[in-house]
């Protein structure tokens, strides 16, 4: 059971620990002691830390997997239906009639409007 950020597993052993800082200071707490409650709170630190990863892993994954999903059906909806194809040439290609029914497609975007006041000025 791994942890991607061990230093904030150091971190909060530490912060769990320095209440225990006084106490050793003073002498009311020997070296022995110290070390041994600083390797509890490390352990203890490490497990939660490692719990909420899990956690954390678990619910993204989720999130992830429903997006590539969703993506998924839009794409096989885009495909079963020419319609909503982008391209005329990609509806004609699966055999859509209605992509012959727009009259722009023919047209030539250079060449002068025929009717009146749709022209470059």
């Amino acid at each position: 059971m791994g942890v991607r950020r061990p230093e904030l597993v150091l971190a909060a052993a530490i912060v769990v620990s320095l209440p225990m800082l006084y106490s050793f200071g003073t002498g009311g707490l020997g070296a022995t002691a110290a070390v041994v409650r600083f390797a509890v709170a490390l352990l203890v630190c490490w497990a939660g830390v490692a719990v909420i990863e899990r956690i954390y892993d678990k619910y993204s994954n989720d999130a992830r997997r429903a997006e590539i999903r969703r993506a998924v059906e839009q794409a096989r909806a885009r495909i079963s239906d020419p319609s909503l194809l982008r391209d005329p040439g990609e509806a004609r290609a699966h055999g859509d009639p209605r992509a012959h029914e727009d009259p722009r497609a023919h047209e030539d975007p250079l060449a002068p409007s025929s009717r009146r006041g749709e022209g470059p000025a």
